[in-house]
């Protein structure tokens, strides 16, 4: 583990050892009303993401700003990690707006808050997506571009990190069942966290962390916009 590592290594334990745990969400979960819900979440590890989040924002705002949350948390990453592997963490951005960049290739109307800038990387996406190709496996494909040469075990643990997620995905798309998805998704992230003891020190770490973090964002929005929008019912 070189010293750039070690230093990442100990920045990612600290903040994966504060995630909220699965009885914090569910104790969590049952809060029902909008308000006391904010007001309980703000009291865990979640409080970063709800820093901007006002209890009068309409839903589209509130989506707005925990995706801008969630960007600067990515940000900071890219800061504790050696500069050979800043592009490709600050790639997995965009992963969050490929819905919009298809909104915009489709000429149709982008979604409240959503700012798209041009680059070579989105015109080769864009040139792929139109030729028939899957927009992920694009995203893909240029991510691993940007990945610097890894040595044998290293390069071993990020493609079983890759498969993970692929095998989640293929999965997941086909399930019509929410509790199953839900049940999928649980999985999965015991599943990530195995990985991210076994990668310490190692790149696919970098990926495995924000991976668990995608997740406790994705069931953070969900219960927001959920809560939100029945508050907004309430209120009209």
């Amino acid at each position: 583990m070189t010293p750039a590592f070690a230093y990442l290594q100990t920045r990612l334990q600290a903040h994966h050892g504060q995630r909220l745990d699965e009885h914090g969400w569910r104790r969590l979960e049952m809060v029902m009303p909008y308000r006391l819900f904010l007001k309980n979440a703000r009291e865990t590890s979640l409080a970063p993401w709800l820093q901007t989040i006002s209890e009068s924002d309409p839903p589209a705002l509130l989506e707005q700003r925990l995706r801008e949350n969630l960007f600067h948390d990515i940000e900071a990453l890219c800061h504790w990690s050696p500069p050979s592997w800043q592009a490709a963490i600050r790639w997995t951005m965009t992963l969050w707006l490929l819905p919009a960049w298809q909104h915009r290739w489709r000429g149709e109307p982008l979604p409240f808050g959503v700012t798209l800038v041009d680059s070579d990387p989105m015109i080769q996406l864009e040139t792929a997506w139109r030729n028939g190709a899957s927009l992920p496996e694009a995203w893909l494909t240029h991510w691993q571009t940007l990945c610097p040469t890894q040595q044998k075990h290293a390069a071993r643990a990020m493609q079983q990190l890759l498969q993970r997620l692929q095998q989640h995905h293929q999965q997941f798309v086909a399930l019509a069942d929410a509790s199953i998805a839900k049940q999928a998704r649980l999985q999965l992230q015991q599943s990530l966290r195995e990985q991210f003891r076994r990668a310490a020190g190692m790149p696919a770490a970098i990926f495995t962390y924000l991976a668990l973090s995608a997740l406790d964002w994705e069931r953070l929005r969900g219960h927001l916009l959920l809560r939100a929008l029945y508050h907004a019912a309430d209120t009209e």
